[in-house]
């Protein structure tokens, strides 16, 4: 390869320069587009009090840090020590040093870039003020922000069923998979510590750039918890000898139930719980994985339910949902939403009214979409808000034709 171009270079000496120079700066703009993709540059105005200028500045510099980051931070610790370190300079605009820099990396994600000295107001004593302008930057996980999305963390199933450990492992791996898949919630892993701290030890090397470092200190809590306790988990191989040809037959059957818990971390109280019990032909891992698609779908539509974006012609519906979760040939009944419902003794929310309307049958699906057809019952005109649930079996509405009257109805 060498050769090759030390062959070009002596031909074509300008072409390979500029060949080299297109990749140079390809690669730097893709740096830096990655770069201001995983970190953004935030503004803050704070004050801070103290019996000196260096005092009162130091703590106005905490106190961005602290609102930026939403960390308390110890007033005898060390990050304290270095914002105070920090505000010894005289000039009325500061950039931190490295190591400052990398302390508060460290305990907060953020990184203090710079300051600028508004105002400094007091003689001594308890009554000098200062207030800065502040830029931080801080780590900006790339795609929909997690705290747009409720967070939930899979708990190792409970056995109760004398499971073996890898059918357990790969149910609570099969819940994982579903709910991810579903997009609903962002998933938080607690299963592979070790690989997490060995790819932050990296980050914390000397040769890491600081702009990097910016990703350490990211760890968030999480919202709910899903418990699983698995009450019963058996295969029964049965043999049947057909009559005509006298061969033997094995068929094994798989049984699974289980409850299911879902659990508000913050109050430790129960905010959905269920059962579900199966049977299925097959393989062992097969029956795990429909008995983890049953909990999710279950978890998903009490949380999420499949809504209805839009109606066509009365009869063809798209909905907000995709993926593997939802499949072709599914059926689900169509609910009109109403009015909010009030527990009449605890005053507590129970959900809005749903009427059954019709029946949805899905016919397409797409990575962030799906698409069904009516196959009985009447979807309202206008802007109404429908969601679907599974339907449950032998439940069948009319079809009827859509009303022709698409106007506004009188409210009597």
């Amino acid at each position: 390869m060498e050769r090759v171009w030390a062959a070009r270079r002596g031909r074509y000496p300008e072409r390979v320069s500029f060949v080299r120079a297109l990749i140079f700066a390809f690669a730097s703009v893709l740096a830096m587009t990655i770069g201001a993709a995983l970190a953004e540059t935030l503004v803050v105005e704070a004050e801070g009090q103290g019996t000196s200028r260096a005092n009162a500045i130091g703590a106005a510099l905490t106190a961005a840090v602290e609102q930026v980051s939403g960390v308390r931070i110890d007033a005898s610790g060390s990050l304290r020590q270095e914002m105070m370190s920090a505000s010894n300079g005289t000039d009325r605009t500061m950039s931190l040093s490295e190591a400052q820099q990398v302390e508060t990396r460290r305990q907060t994600g953020g990184v203090v870039k710079s300051y600028d000295v508004l105002s400094v107001d007091g003689d001594g004593g308890a009554s000098v003020k200062a207030l800065l302008r502040v830029s931080i930057e801080r780590f900006s996980a790339p795609g929909l922000p997690t705290q747009d999305r409720r967070r939930i963390v899979i708990a190792a199933p409970i056995n109760f069923a004398n499971a073996d450990q890898p059918s357990l492992s790969l149910l609570r791996d099969a819940l994982n998979s579903y709910l991810v898949r579903s997009r609903r919630f962002a998933v938080l892993d607690r299963l592979n510590d070790s690989a997490y701290r060995k790819e932050m030890d990296v980050l914390r090397g000397p040769d890491v750039p600081l702009a990097e470092t910016v990703r350490i200190g990211q760890v968030i809590g999480t919202d709910y918890i899903l418990l699983t306790k698995v009450r019963e988990l058996d295969s029964v191989t049965s043999e049947q000898v057909l009559p005509v040809t006298g061969e033997r037959v094995f068929r094994t059957a798989v049984y699974i139930s289980a409850d299911f818990s879902v659990i508000e971390i913050a109050t430790r109280q129960i905010k959905w719980a269920g059962q579900i019990k199966t049977e299925a032909g097959g393989t062992l891992e097969s029956a795990i994985r429909s008995a983890a698609d049953a909990i999710g779908e279950k978890v998903i539509s009490g949380i999420f339910p499949l809504r209805v974006i839009q109606v066509t012609a009365g009869t063809s519906v798209v909905i907000n949902q995709g993926g593997d979760t939802v499949k072709v040939g599914d059926v689900y009944l169509a609910n009109l939403l109403g009015d909010m419902m009030i527990d009449p003794y605890t005053k507590e929310p129970l959900g809005r009214a749903e009427n059954p309307v019709g029946q949805v049958r899905i016919s397409r699906v797409d990575p962030k979409l799906s698409y069904g057809e009516l196959v009985s019952g009447t979807l309202p005109a206008g802007d109404a808000e429908i969601i679907l649930r599974v339907a449950p079996p032998q439940q069948t509405i009319p079809r009827t034709q859509p009303s022709q009257n698409s106007g506004t109805r009188p409210r009597w």
